[in-house]
């Protein structure tokens, strides 16, 4: 797939070039990450200088699965998006999967200023993902720009909102996701090679961002034309699978790229990584969550998906709006051809 815009890391800047190497191989502490930043902040300011985003405020929902554990890193997180230059409005709907069914679990004073004023959904009880995505109605996602499903065990540390909105505004992507790093050298990232934070090339420039042909399920951020579509597979199938919702998002953004209705495919944007602590919670829950593409859950697109894509996606093209280019077509699982 294609390779975005290259972020300027100048080859006899050493200092810049060894800081985006040891962050692409999952180093971490303070001082490095306060360098990160720094950096962070002059690319934006050089990319909104260049090619100024549009002016507008996002809305974000940002649906996590989180145990008590990490509430903490989610807190940690929704600071980090709050000081976004923008202004742009996160809200969080926080499903609580290894609670007791009805006891959402109380917050402690420094989490509770944090988190409480961001909250607009909040659900206590056993589950996998899909399960406790069906809450995620339209009633509740109206007014959003943009549909975030991030597990709770990614954190924010060398993440960026205002590079990331800047790639969103800029390329306009159905899908997308930030790279991915290990918590630690020599810890589990993610499976995909192509979706892993990467140093810079050989002439010292960093990869903005990449289109790739497949988001994976733990840090998608989906537009709102699209989340509809999306929902009714989560309402159509059993919710012990993630794959098959991946699949569907997957797939979408692929029939409108063929179709001209996006103009950009799936992205991964590579400086603006997060930090995958692989926690693996999800099998302590009392649900028994299932892997894999179930061939009777990977059906073909549905009447009512259709109906969301024509209505939703559909403006942005003629083909769009034609019910052929969506309804009854495959639906694929990994990789995405």
């Amino acid at each position: 797939m294609g390779s975005g815009l290259c972020a300027p890391s100048p080859a006899d800047d050493l200092q810049v070039s060894d800081m985006l190497r040891r962050v692409a191989r999952f180093e971490s502490n303070h001082d490095l990450q306060g360098s990160w930043r720094s950096y962070i902040t002059d690319l934006v300011n050089d990319l909104e200088s260049a090619s100024p985003s549009p002016r507008r405020t996002l809305r974000v929902l940002v649906a996590s699965l989180v145990s008590t554990g990490m509430l903490e890193t989610v807190a940690y997180n929704m600071k980090r998006l709050s000081r976004n230059r923008a202004g742009d409005v996160f809200k969080l709907a926080l499903f609580h999967y290894l609670a007791e069914e009805g006891q959402v679990p109380s917050l402690e004073s420094s989490m509770e200023s944090t988190l409480r004023p961001h909250i607009a959904l909040e659900h206590a009880g056993g589950g996998c993902k899909p399960m406790f995505w069906r809450r995620l109605t339209p009633d509740l996602v109206a007014g959003f720009d943009y549909v975030w499903l991030l597990d709770g065990d990614l954190r924010m540390d060398y993440f960026e909102w205002d590079l990331y909105r800047h790639v969103l505004l800029k390329e306009d992507p159905l899908v997308s996701q930030p790279s991915i790093l290990g918590w630690a050298p020599g810890n589990h990232s993610t499976i995909f090679e192509s979706l892993r934070m990467r140093a810079p090339q050989g002439n010292g420039t960093a990869e903005l961002f990449r289109q790739v042909r497949y988001v994976e399920i733990m840090p998608p951020v989906l537009s709102d034309k699209i989340w509809l579509a999306v929902h009714a597979r989560v309402m159509g199938i059993d919710g012990l699978y993630c794959r098959p919702v991946e699949g569907i998002y997957n797939t979408i953004a692929k029939y409108a790229v063929e179709a001209g209705c996006s103009k950009t495919d799936r992205l991964v944007v590579n400086l603006s990584p997060l930090r995958h602590a692989n926690c693996h919670d999800m099998t302590r829950t009392k649900t028994h969550c299932l892997k894999g593409f179930p061939s009777e859950q990977m059906f073909p697109i549905t009447a009512a998906e259709t109906d969301a894509l024509v209505r939703d996606v559909g403006g942005a093209c003629a083909r769009g709006r034609e019910r052929a280019t969506w309804e009854g077509r495959k639906v694929y699982g990994y990789p995405v051809k």
